[in-house]
Formats: structure tokens, sequence, C-alpha cells
């Protein structure tokens, strides 16, 4: 991930505005970004997803405590 990371800074400083014209570093650029960015979505679904179960279980131990 830190490599990534450190792809993309190098990337933003590299790959200036008049470069942009071509095609092919338009494809790479914008490929890197949005794996990056759906890297982090990937990242938080799972964290809200461990989240929840960790809740759902919570409360039916406490509905068991509850009930004995």
């Amino acid at each position: 991930m830190r490599m990534l990371t450190n792809l993309l800074k190098s990337s933003n400083k590299t790959l200036h505005l008049p470069r942009l014209i071509h095609s092919r570093e338009i494809y790479y650029y914008y490929y890197y970004y949005y794996y990056y960015y759906y890297y982090y979505y990937y990242y938080y679904y799972y964290y809200y997803y461990y989240y929840y179960y960790w809740n759902s279980t919570l409360d039916r131990h406490k509905c068991i405590e509850s009930q004995s």
C-alpha cells in the first residue's frame, strides 16, 4: 500500500499538464488513481461490515444474558 501511495505521489510530480496529452499516461494515471480509491472503499466496506457484525453479536449476547 505504501508503494502505491508513493507511486501516486511521484506520478503527481511527474505528470504535468503538457505531458498528460499522451493517452497512455492519462490511462495509467487514472488507473492507479481509481485503484487507490477502490482499495480504500473496499477497506472501509470491510471495516463497517466487521463493525456491524461485531455489534450484532454483542446484541445477541445481551439478549441471551437478559433471558437467562
